[in-house]
This record gives structure tokens, sequence and C-alpha cells, in this order.
């Protein structure tokens, strides 16, 4: 009785390749997809963190413009009060799209891990 298998290397080998091909080419596009959605859901955080930062600024600077006290002739109104509020609010999106007062990149980092 013979033991030993009756198989060249060559036939194991091809075999074990065409076995492994479909797994290898699944993997790869599981990791593009994978790649694809970190990169959306990063794009996402940092749209948020940048929106957060922004509200953040518009009621910092909200909070110091009433630290400022109301006297004249000119002051006051309720069209003047929405002016302003729209006018910090603008002044809140230059800050937080340059380089911000930095909030937003922590958050980011904090939250993509």
């Amino acid at each position: 009785m013979d033991l030993k298998p009756n198989l060249d290397l060559q036939s194991v080998t091809s075999s074990a390749l065409r076995k492994k091909i479909p797994q290898i080419k699944g993997v790869k596009q599981a990791d593009k997809t994978d790649l694809q959605r970190d990169n959306q859901f990063n794009k996402r955080l940092k749209e948020a963190t940048k929106s957060f930062e922004e509200l953040f600024v518009h009621n910092l600077i909200k909070e110091m413009r009433k630290s400022i006290p109301k006297e004249g002739l000119l002051s006051g109104g309720q069209g003047e009060e929405i002016f302003q509020d729209m006018l910090d609010g603008e002044f809140a999106k230059k800050i937080s799209e340059n380089q911000g007062i930095g909030l937003s990149e922590f958050m980011y980092q904090q939250l993509k891990q």
C-alpha cells in the first residue's frame, strides 16, 4: 500500500492560489469600501466640529457684546439687535473658516479615535 499522495507541487500551488484569489479580491474591495466610508465619516465629522466651533464662537461674541454698556441716542432698538446678531454670526463664520480658536481641530482629533 502506497501512503504517498500522488500530487505534484505545481497542481497544489495553482489550486491553492485559485481558491485564494477571490478572497484577496474581496478583501481589497472591502478595504476600499471601508476606506471610502472612513473618508466620508471623517469629512462629516470635520464639518460637524467646524459647525460646533462656529456656534460656540458666535455665542462667545454675543455674550462679550452684552458686557458693553448701551448708551447714547443711537444705541438700542430691535433692528440693531437683529443686525448685530447677524453680524456676529458672520464674524463667527469667518473666524472658524480660518484657524478659528482651535476647538474644532481638538474635537476632531478626540472624536476620530
